[in-house]
């Protein structure tokens, strides 16, 4: 992964391979999931 920060909000970006993944917000209490094969480039 990479930090950003050219004097503004820092920020990070992070790459990486996954067949699925599911992500939770906790604090909004909502969730979300994505499948490789379902990808839009």
């Amino acid at each position: 992964h990479v930090v950003i920060d050219s004097e503004a909000q820092p920020q990070e970006s992070i790459s990486f391979i996954y067949e699925s993944i599911n992500w939770e917000h906790c604090i909004a209490g909502t969730s979300a999931f994505s499948l490789w094969d379902e990808r839009v480039f």
